[in-house]
């Protein structure tokens, strides 16, 4: 997930079974990395009709003094949730991460978090009968942390029944069901209640506004997963968490990812297989402490200095190090990270451009044919 202030990323070393990341600032719940797990779940029972005023055929728990059947609402829900592994190359080796999805079509595709899968060189998916397969991405909006992949090869899946997050109120009943810190076997459960709506979190990289708040316990690894109503109907995506608070989670509403579902199966995601992918994580150089700057003999006052350099990727091939300050590509100035990240996905897979740097206080030009986004290269 992602964590805020203090914010435990969701990838991590490839060392162990189960694995994670880190992320800037936020923890976005669903984020697969620093070893995430993914919650979803909802108690099965019937509800007050809000939007009618009128008693259905159902009644709330408080109303009914009947238990949350947490056992129906599992049997409802679990076989539309998925584990979700990740493999990404870095400078220190291979990393691997773990987070969550759901399905929301029997044709393969599955729901999670971008920061689950963003910049992967690889997607495997382990379903509910306990096969695994691997996963190609559809698309995905990075600044809503969405993202659509697709089971390769693989059998009819069971969609999940996505709700709505309109009428939801402070106090209704919840249930996360994820892969909760990859610790393996079926996903975790987690029960709780909405603490509060429309909350906005913030990261170096993003965003995110209009979400769920909920005291329903959510981990590294939940990332992506669902957050369950009371029928085990989808009301949430799960994605982030403020590391050193006590339950308090934070889930995309789902009326906000539904229209971004259809985007992305149409393939008009902000990012999707053809999009253009570098292999390097930068920072600007304004925010670079003076004994780093001094270490690689930067004397550039702005650019985007390179920290890393994943192995195989356009990048990497280009001859691209550790320490390069990135001033223009393709003739267009650089001040910040932010100035490489829009000028690359304004680009197609297999595009030339021109980098020029700063290596060392000398400037040179470096030629680079673009990779994608998820295949590594």
């Amino acid at each position: 997930p992602i964590s805020l202030p203090p914010l435990p990323g969701d990838r991590a070393p490839v060392a162990s079974p189960a694995r994670s990341a880190s992320l800037p600032t936020v923890v976005v719940v669903a984020l697969a990395s620093a070893l995430l797990a993914a919650l979803l779940t909802a108690g099965l029972l019937q509800v007050f009709d809000r939007d009618s005023g009128q008693r259905g055929t159902a009644r709330s728990t408080l109303e009914s003094g009947a238990a949350l059947d947490i056992q129906t609402l599992l049997r409802k829900a679990q076989p539309s949730v998925v584990t979700v592994h990740t493999d990404t190359a870095s400078s220190s080796g291979l990393y691997g991460g773990a987070g969550t999805g759901v399905v929301v079509g029997e044709d393969g595709y599955i729901l999670t978090n971008w920061h689950v899968i963003g910049g992967a060189s690889s997607v495997r998916v382990t379903l509910h009968d306990g096969t695994e397969h691997e996963a190609t991405l559809v698309g995905g909006f990075p600044n809503d942390d969405i993202a659509l992949i697709r089971v390769v090869d693989g059998p009819s899946l069971v969609p999940a029944e996505l709700g709505s997050s309109s009428s939801i109120q402070v106090g209704d009943e919840v249930v996360a069901i994820g892969n909760a810190l990859n610790l393996g076997g079926t996903p975790s459960v987690t029960r709780g209640i909405v603490s509060a709506t429309d909350r906005t979190i913030q990261t170096p990289e993003i965003t995110l506004r209009g979400l769920i708040q909920t005291d329903a316990a959510i981990n590294p690894g939940n990332s992506g997963g669902p957050l369950l109503d009371v029928q085990g109907r989808v009301i949430g995506i799960n994605t982030a968490i403020i590391s050193d608070a006590q339950n308090i989670g934070f889930a995309i509403p789902i009326d906000a990812v539904k229209p971004l579902i259809d985007e992305l199966k149409q393939g008009r995601g902000m990012i999707t297989p053809s999009s253009a992918f570098l292999g390097v994580v930068t920072e600007s150089v304004n925010s670079v402490p003076d004994a780093v700057l001094d270490q690689y003999d930067v004397s550039a006052s702005n650019g985007a200095l390179i920290t890393e350099v994943q192995p195989g990727t356009a990048a990497d091939r280009s001859g691209l190090r550790i320490g390069d300050v990135i001033t223009r590509i393709d003739g267009q100035r650089v001040r910040s990270r932010e100035d490489v990240l829009a000028i690359i996905r304004s680009h197609d897979a297999g595009d030339e451009i021109t980098v020029e740097i700063e290596r060392a206080g000398r400037k040179t030009e470096i030629t680079v044919e673009l990779g994608s986004r998820l295949g590594g290269n």
